[in-house]
């Protein structure tokens, strides 16, 4: 069972750093599509675990992550994958197509997008667990030095 939340944190790490939207976002203007170590230029800005500091310096934002079980029933369990997006109170506005609010909003909507976004049942399994993501409702994070944002939390039931 323990076993399964490194399963899922690799899903989720690729989920989020093969996000076309995520990486332009988080790599801005210099980033291209072909761009050479673009994976490992996120490595920066995209964490496997849920300490920031002193992870965060710099006025970006940054998501970090992890995996856990929420609970358990006789035969299923609830797997949990949380994503925290900070982001550095000076970072300026961004317009981009489709999305609106600060950059932690279009974050949040960009992760919660291609977690959850236009899948069906089946393509959702495949990814995570045995149902549909589900999102509890977000919390603002504002315990960070110069830093906001929101913290995500996503339930998906799967086999024990």
């Amino acid at each position: 069972m323990i076993k399964e939340l490194g399963t899922y944190k690799t899903k989720l790490s690729s989920i989020l750093k093969h996000s076309e939207p995520i990486r332009k976002l988080l790599l801005g203007p210099e980033y291209t599509e072909d761009m050479a170590g673009a994976d490992k230029a996120l490595d920066e800005y995209i964490r496997p675990h849920l300490y920031a500091e002193p992870s965060i310096t710099g006025t970006h934002s940054y998501l970090f992550y992890d995996t856990g079980i929420a609970g358990m029933q006789s035969n299923t369990k609830t797997m949990k994958l949380v994503i925290q997006i900070l982001t550095h109170r000076d970072c300026l506005p961004r317009e981009i197509q489709g999305y609106e609010g600060t950059e932690a909003d279009i974050l949040a909507a960009m992760v919660e997008g291609e977690l959850c976004g236009n899948l069906s049942a089946r393509e959702s399994m495949s990814s995570f667990g045995i149902g549909r993501l589900e999102l509890i409702p977000p919390l603002e994070i504002l315990s960070y030095p110069d830093y906001y944002g929101k913290e995500l939390v996503f339930h998906v039931p799967d086999f024990r």
